[in-house]
């Protein structure tokens, strides 16, 4: 079966270390090693630099969308640096007009918290982020006009950041975002309707005990 259509269990054995690089288009690769810059790389025109985990040959990787789906596939599946790499659309199926918004590696005991740009987020279990399907899973339910984007890995952090294209900041704690397998979570930073068109959340990041 193909790669993205097996059930993913967790990795049996480390593998070679290697660095997965995603870029803006969607195009995915790997290069040996974890001393990869992208600032270094070369890629196609019109391409960026979007996303990296240092990994290893043997770890399976999630996708996260714009739409609020995610998506598996093995890091031994995926092409090596020494060319542009193969765009994910050839072995997954996202819907029309997703965007591939960042990638991480399968870890059971991690937390994310994935955030929309109108301010809605929730924590995910790492555990729940397995998916046999190439169209992935519907997983953040998202408001009309929203987009997702790039998740923050909870790991180690206690306190969320989230950063509004008006300059608002918000630091709340970790525990105040609830766990959820799937949902449209709560409102973390409200926007007000009639600045819809113009604000939005940036990003959001996850700060530990000694972070500032």
């Amino acid at each position: 079966r193909d790669a993205a259509e097996r059930l993913v269990d967790p990795p049996k054995g480390r593998g070679e270390p290697v660095t997965v690089v995603l870029t803006a288009r969607g195009w995915i690769r790997t290069a040996r090693g974890h001393e990869w810059e992208p600032e270094q790389a070369s890629y196609r025109s019109g391409d960026s630099f979007l996303d990296r985990v240092c990994t290893d040959s043997r770890s399976t990787l999630v996708l996260f969308d714009s739409m609020g789906r995610i998506y598996n596939i093995e890091t031994e599946t995926l092409p090596d640096g020494r060319g542009p790499g193969m765009p994910l659309t050839s072995r997954l199926d996202p819907p029309q007009g997703a965007r591939f918004v960042a990638l991480a590696r399968f870890e059971p005991e991690e937390r994310f918290v994935w955030v929309d740009s109108l301010g809605y987020g929730l924590c995910v279990p790492g555990a729940g982020l397995v998916v046999r399907a190439r169209k992935g899973r519907a997983l953040f339910r998202l408001p009309e006009g929203a987009s997702a984007l790039a998740p923050a890995a909870a790991g180690q952090a206690t306190r969320i950041v989230l950063l509004s294209s008006a300059g608002q900041l918000l630091v709340l704690p970790l525990n105040a975002i609830p766990v959820l397998d799937k949902g449209r979570g709560v409102r973390l930073m409200g926007i007000p309707p009639r600045a819809r068109a113009s604000e939005r959340i940036l990003f959001v990041l996850g700060l530990g005990e000694g972070d500032g």
